[in-house]
């Protein structure tokens, strides 16, 4: 169901069992999966792509270029910038800020108020805490549990210890 106050780009494709609230506004190639919910007043730019079975908080905005996976939890007020990539099963907290040129894994955890930098890449069953920021070009890898308030510098590469790895 598509609220009638909101806009819908001839040429975007809104699955039918998609369920789109008041205000949100649709541009060009954008795609809506199947049963996917878009809360009220959220920006959708030109050639995003949101998986099925996904939900998309209230006054969020994505840049162009953006793919959501299967299963994505984007809670209110967050910002994706240009060329993010988001894998399946993730929830990303409210007021979330994705720098563009982003990749995010699948079964990832980012809490609420996380600034993420430019041209970061998140790996597979990451946690992110609450308030924490990880600047431009950080690598964080896969299995990654990162406690509230962390500060990951520019750059840097987070890797579980081999120890850490084997427990698994």
């Amino acid at each position: 169901m598509i609220d009638s106050l909101s806009h819908i780009d001839r040429l975007a494709h809104v699955d039918p069992t998609a369920e789109v609230e008041r205000g949100v506004w649709v541009s060009e190639c954008v795609v809506l999966g199947a049963q996917t919910i878009v809360r009220r007043y959220v920006e959708f730019e030109a050639r995003v792509k949101v998986g099925e079975n996904s939900q998309i908080g209230r006054h969020s905005q994505f840049g162009q270029d953006v793919r959501l996976g299967k299963n994505v939890c984007i809670r209110d007020h967050v910002l994706v910038g240009d060329n993010v990539l988001i894998g399946d099963h993730v929830l990303v907290g409210p007021d979330v800020r994705i720098g563009e040129n982003s990749t995010i894994g699948k079964d990832v955890l980012i809490g609420q108020d996380v600034e993420i930098g430019t041209t970061v890449t998140i790996e597979d069953g990451v946690v992110i805490g609450q308030y924490s920021v990880i600047y431009d070009c950080a690598h964080i890898g896969r299995g990654m549990k990162l406690p509230i308030g962390t500060g990951v510098p520019y750059g840097a590469v987070l890797e579980r210890s081999t120890d850490e790895k084997s427990d698994m």
